[in-house]
């Protein structure tokens, strides 16, 4: 028995390089029932945090510096994620994808989504003074968060899923992260968001931005602090 949980030990930490750690400790939850495909509509805070510039940046360095640069960024935003009851869903690039509420419930996920995205902000910058003093790039972040519906679960085959997110919520909160380059601000949040946390926010009230694929202009704000 002390050999096979070993075995079983092992096999959980191999996965949590793969998988979120919320989604690992679900699935181990679940190994007993059928693991299916299919899911769930349900009220989320999506987070897309971008580095900007990054594309341009690596166009003058090798693919072995890109890597370790990405490794060291991720290395430093995903405890932050996983620490406010985030889960990283997935990396597009140099962009992470984080769902808030789902696997792991909180009935505050839009105000620690925020609070997240003000101390990856901040992680940033150390990140840049440090990088700053060994002649790297010099980097920044950009972030929108947009809370709402969306369909969670595995989509896929019955051999090979994907625990991922669809929706319209994920797309405005993409948009929402691209419009930083516009405003020349790194926090950005949907007006949904921001009605579940405003009272506990110091923020600007940018724009009522069109968003592509939706009729409706949507508000946004600049998060600036939180009010203690």
């Amino acid at each position: 028995f002390s050999i096979e949980d070993t075995k079983k030990e092992k096999l959980k930490n191999a996965m949590k390089k793969y998988i979120s750690t919320n989604v690992v400790d679900d699935i181990i939850q679940n190994t007993d029932t059928d693991l299916k495909l299919g899911g769930k509509k349900t009220e989320i805070t999506i987070l897309m945090a971008d580095i900007r510039g990054f594309t341009k940046i690596s166009e003058n360095l090798d693919p072995s510096e890109v890597t370790n640069l990405l490794n060291e960024y991720f290395e430093a935003m995903i405890p932050i994620i996983e620490q406010y009851g985030g889960c990283v869903n997935k990396f597009i690039g140099d962009a992470i994808l984080a769902v808030f509420n789902e696997p792991k419930k909180d009935k505050n996920h839009p105000l620690n989504a925020i609070l997240c995205a003000i101390k990856m902000k901040e992680k940033v910058q150390e990140i840049r003074r440090k990088w700053k003093s060994e002649g790297k790039p010099d980097i920044g972040i950009s972030i929108g968060i947009n809370t709402g519906m969306s369909f969670i679960g595995n989509i896929g085959t019955q051999n090979h899923m994907e625990y991922t997110v669809i929706g319209d919520t994920v797309n405005v909160a993409s948009r929402i992260e691209a419009q930083n380059r516009q405003f020349n601000t790194q926090i950005l949040i949907s007006q949904s968001t921001y009605e579940y946390a405003k009272d506990m926010l110091d923020v600007i009230k940018i724009s009522s931005v069109a968003i592509r694929g939706r009729e409706k202009h949507i508000d946004i704000y600049e998060i600036i602090n939180i009010i203690d």
